[in-house]
């Protein structure tokens, strides 16, 4: 088995809500030019329900504000924006549980103009506030983002950022900033705290800055980013070339990714930048773990004055700078560097204090000085190569206070090492014959979009989206809705095939399933937010088959190639109260069981005992699975032929305890106890995180496992591997 590691709701209303004569809780499967990794699916269309104009030569932003603010009256939904230009002269507000979702075509290497739904801002030369402003569980998607007044024909116009991202899971998800001139932001602001931090695939040019994350009280994710000049320069709009660009840039100092300070590390996965004055830098401590980095051309590619104790750990890819490539000063306390090339116009490494590493590491090229100046602290270099002169490869200053230097190889020649320590020969060691043989890594660049599943591409319009309602599912917590949903997965299935597939449709409500429902193959189960979710969910499935039988079968069974998304799973039988001393722990098979290339995504599981077994078959996929398990979260296996991944995995207390958070009034219209009874502090040892099966591949990236607040999470494993099937 070869394992890859990245790591680290009065009742609610029997009808369908209704505004005006439009229907704003059925899905709809969008019409669009440029498909990527999912089905578009949504609930209001900005241009069809609020003549949102398309053409760019009407200010469209107070029509979209409304359409946005309605899917917020409606408990949630997608806003769609069709393929189009929007001229906003207005900033705003994504409210929360709400999605703004374009037609989005992404840039590639070969291509990268800019077409689908493009906002044109023109807004905010004198204002403070940004042109897009998330909140809780809110997310924009699948757009380009254009300042037309932005012609860098004098020194750049300072707008104030994009996006301004506040509370938790505020996501920014496929989106091109063209040429913003301060990017995305995530920062406490007016008292309220930012939390899970969520960035994925982010393309353009941001002038000042293009990411800033500061002072989150939860790990950040920052996945898949690429800046440079050229994103502007080849977008088609506007005529500006790559040197003008670079020019402005540095005439702000403009950086690219801007880490403050923060409570969690976080995970930055496939970033590109180019053209920079800076490429990364720290202002304050933090701590996450970067993996798949290419920095080139920037003056100084990686400038690091601050880190946690436990620091940075950065791991393949290539840094090149013009002036420096790594600056080590101040308050950086502790950097780690595995499998990266570094290259050089000028200075390449200069370490001034803390604990720095470098393991099979490559120093190709640098104009000046030695490859690694070390004035101060301890200095690691074990199993690297210096592909340059046999001279000026390790400095080591007077204020070295330690250094191990062991297995490096030179091209030609000998290493080279000019040691001005005044530190004892023990805490000096140095090695130059030696080499060190590494127990080599199966390691790939990470498949961002190839591992995404879905069901084949369908159609627009209904044909292929079955909303649950229209199947006379209530969704007021009381009335078994599993005939309901199993009629519209038993419809979805008639239809779909291997060429199109159905999605099957869940709005807001709590729907109580007493029995098992099936989903079809080539049929995904959809709730209605887009994005991640940490325990407010607005789609819930509460789980009342199988009580104390946990050989009984699953409460969602998966056939293959068949998936679930945006989805919350309760069990209302299932109670903890550490205060009142009121526990009723059921035991219940898992609650969700897939056959084969089963996926699940955004899915937020409680309360329960055991969660989602993918052990059979292979090619399964889950990205942001976030739970509380009594006995085992997760279970996983894969075949000899298909990859299984597991991303953004998180378990923690806090998905049973956020229940009561949600504020739909069928929570205190049903016989079954209130969420606000099951406090879930101090449950103790609750359980098994991941199970892994089987002797195929997988991928792991970006899980955590961490107390909620003051009260301890207890898993008896993270992981366990389990070899030879099931």
């Amino acid at each position: 088995m070869k394992i890859n590691f990245l790591v680290t709701l009065t009742i609610l209303l029997a009808l369908p809500f209704v505004a005006s004569s439009q229907n704003y809780s059925r899905g709809k499967i969008a019409n669009t030019e440029y498909s990527d990794f999912d089905v578009p699916v949504y609930t209001i269309n900005a241009v069809r329900d609020f003549n949102a104009d398309s053409t760019g030569r009407q200010d469209a932003s107070a029509a979209i504000q409304a359409a946005l603010d309605m899917a917020n009256t409606k408990y949630g939904g997608i806003v769609f924006l069709p393929s189009g230009t929007y001229l906003i002269e207005s900033p705003l507000v994504i409210p929360n549980q709400v999605t703004l979702r374009g037609d989005w075509k992404r840039p590639t290497d070969q291509d990268k103009t800019v077409a689908g739904t493009v906002l044109h801002i023109d807004y905010g030369t004198e204002e403070t506030l940004s042109a897009i402003s998330l909140s809780d569980y809110s997310m924009v998607r699948d757009l380009s983002i254009y300042y037309p007044q932005q012609k860098l024909t004098s020194i750049p116009i300072a707008y104030p950022y994009t996006i301004d991202a506040l509370g938790v899971f505020a996501v920014v998800r496929n989106v091109t900033l063209v040429n913003s001139y301060k990017g995305i932001r995530y920062e406490p602001q007016g008292g309220q705290s930012v939390k899970f931090p969520t960035v994925i695939g982010v393309y353009g040019c941001p002038i000042s800055n293009g990411i800033y994350v500061h002072n989150s009280s939860a790990t950040p994710r920052i996945e898949n980013i690429h800046f440079g000049p050229e994103y502007w320069s080849q977008s088609g709009l506007g005529v500006v070339d790559y040197d003008a660009i670079k020019t402005s840039i540095e005439s702000v100092n403009g950086v690219a990714i801007l880490s403050g300070g923060g409570a969690g590390g976080g995970v930055f996965v496939g970033v590109e930048i180019d053209g920079y004055s800076t490429g990364i830098k720290t202002t304050e401590q933090s701590s996450p773990r970067v993996f798949d980095i290419n920095i080139s051309n920037c003056r100084t590619a990686l400038d690091f004055g601050h880190t946690k104790d436990h620091g940075w750990v950065i791991t393949g890819g290539s840094i090149h700078a013009t002036d420096t490539a790594l600056h080590v000063h101040d308050m950086a306390a502790n950097l780690q560097f595995n499998n990266i090339s570094f290259s050089s116009e000028d200075k390449l490494i200069v370490q001034q204090t803390g604990v720095v590493g470098f393991t099979k590491c490559s120093f190709n090229d640098w104009g000046s000085g030695h490859a690694i100046q070390a004035d101060s602290g301890y200095l690691s270099v074990v199993g690297c190569t210096f592909e340059k002169h046999d001279k000026d490869h390790i400095q080591l200053g007077n204020q070295v206070s330690r250094a191990v230097v062991y297995g490096n190889q030179v091209s030609t020649g000998n290493l080279d090492i000019a040691n001005f320590s005044n530190s004892s020969a023990a805490e000096i060691i140095i090695d130059t014959t030696s080499v060190h043989d590494f127990i080599e890594i199966d390691r790939k660049d990470y498949p961002f979009l190839d591992v995404q599943h879905q069901v084949p591409a369908p159609p627009p319009g209904e044909r292929h989206i079955f909303t649950v309602t229209d199947f006379g599912a209530m969704g007021d917590g009381m009335i078994d809705d599993t005939d309901a949903f199993q009629d519209a997965l038993d419809s979805a299935g008639t239809v779909a095939t291997s060429l199109a597939g159905c999605v099957v449709f869940i709005p807001t409500g709590v729907y109580r399933l007493n029995s098992s429902i099936n989903v079809p193959e080539h049929v995904e189960l959809r709730g209605i937010n887009d994005n991640p979710n940490n325990g407010d969910g607005r789609s819930i499935l509460a789980l009342f088959a199988n009580k104390d039988n946990p050989s009984g079968p699953s409460d969602i069974q998966l056939q293959a190639n068949s998936g679930m998304k945006s989805l919350y799973l309760y069990r209302p039988e299932q109670m903890w109260n550490q205060l009142t001393g009121d526990t009723i722990l059921h035991e219940y098979p898992y609650a969700v069981e897939g056959t084969d290339k089963n996926w699940a995504y955004n899915v937020v599981l409680s309360n329960i005992y055991d969660g989602i077994d993918f052990s059979a078959g292979g090619g399964h996929h889950m990205e942001f699975i976030f739970g509380c398990s009594i006995n085992q979260l997760v279970r996983i296996g894969s075949s000899s032929s298909e990859t299984s991944v597991i991303e953004n995995f998180q378990a923690k207390t806090e998905a049973w305890r956020n229940a009561r958070k949600i504020d739909f009034p069928a929570w205190n219209n049903t016989t079954w106890s209130s969420p606000s009874g099951n406090e879930s502090e101090r449950i103790g040892d609750i359980g098994n995180g991941i199970l892994v099966e089987g002797n195929g591949d997988f991928r792991f990236m970006g899980h955590f496992v961490n107390r909620t607040g003051g009260n301890l999470y207890n898993a008896k494993y993270v992981f366990m591997w389990r070899r030879g099937g099931r």
